[in-house]
């Protein structure tokens, strides 16, 4: 049966620290680094009479933080106040020196390379605009991808700006029809203008016919019409109804610049067709000498509508 020597020895892997032959076997830790244990105390109160902090003692003298303070605190109490006034005034002064004093240094900005002084260390280029070229020196694709938000964002505000100042100009004009449904029917018709300026450039573009419209050009021209009757009946031009058509047909030669443009209603539009103005006109004249019901159905059938 093992006896508990044995047991102890082959539990910790090897022979007792007893019988080790390593020296620093027994010998503790802050001794084998060299640790001043005894400090004198004469040192301790020079180093912190020249406004050296515990935690830098500590490092140097091999002595922890409470033995220190323990040290101090056990002198007379008039000897302590002086000597802890001492290390206040040193320190105060020291921080004054570092304040007052100056860094020279050479900016590591590669194109520069000027010496400079400063009042820190850390500080590695001669001027704020060394700084900024080095950024976007080392960051040209950001740097680019910044000026493109920049432009993007100004041209946005601009654009928003003017929808605001069209926004308040159409208020005015669609309060008295729309009432209560004003600030609706104002996104509606701005909405319906994009999207018509947005076809007569594409189909002009595919037709390939002249077009010098723009959007504010359509939006004035909408505005001036909205709420006014049809040029060819007696429907009020609203935004269910407007058309903005060609007075002279895109098929016989017309442009979709503005002075060829008008806005009329939808049932005009699809009864017009083709026809320039003054055909139409002859069947409108036409129509009205039909018999009411005649002149319905026929007009129904002009423009599309379904029965």
């Amino acid at each position: 049966m093992k006896t508990s020597e044995s047991r102890g020895s082959t539990l910790t892997g090897g022979p007792s620290r007893e019988t080790s032959d390593n020296p620093f076997a027994t010998t503790p830790y802050k001794e084998r680094c060299g640790v001043k244990r005894d400090a004198p105390i004469e040192e301790i109160i020079s180093r912190y009479e020249s406004g050296e902090s515990i935690y830098s003692m500590r490092t140097v003298l091999g002595l922890s933080k409470e033995i220190i303070t323990r040290r101090l605190t056990q002198l007379p109490a008039d000897e302590f106040v002086k000597i802890k006034e001492k290390h206040k005034a040193a320190r105060l002064e020291s921080k004054r020196v570092e304040l007052n004093s100056k860094y020279t240094g050479v900016c590591e900005f590669t194109r520069c390379g000027k010496p400079f002084t400063s009042d820190t260390k850390r500080q590695k280029y001669c001027s704020n605009l060394c700084t900024k070229l080095r950024w976007e020196y080392d960051n040209l694709d950001k740097k680019a991808a910044s000026k493109k938000r920049l432009r993007k964002k100004k041209h946005d505000d601009t654009k928003l700006s003017l929808r605001g100042q069209w926004k308040v100009r159409f208020f005015d004009v669609l309060k008295p029809i729309h009432k209560q449904h004003t600030v609706g029917a104002v996104e509606a018709v701005l909405k319906k203008i994009d999207s018509v300026s947005q076809g007569i450039r594409s189909r002009s573009k595919g037709l390939g016919i002249e077009c010098n419209v723009t959007l504010e050009d359509l939006r004035l021209l909408i505005l001036d019409a909205y709420g006014k009757k049809c040029k060819f009946c007696d429907t009020i031009i609203t935004r269910q109804v407007l058309v903005v058509d060609h007075q002279r047909p895109v098929s016989k030669g017309g442009t979709s610049n503005l002075d060829n443009l008008q806005v009329i209603c939808k049932t005009c539009n699809g009864m017009k067709g083709s026809l320039d103005e003054a055909n139409f006109e002859l069947l409108l004249e036409w129509l009205n000498k039909m018999p009411k019901e005649l002149a319905i159905d026929l007009r129904r059938r002009l423009c599309g509508l379904r029965f």
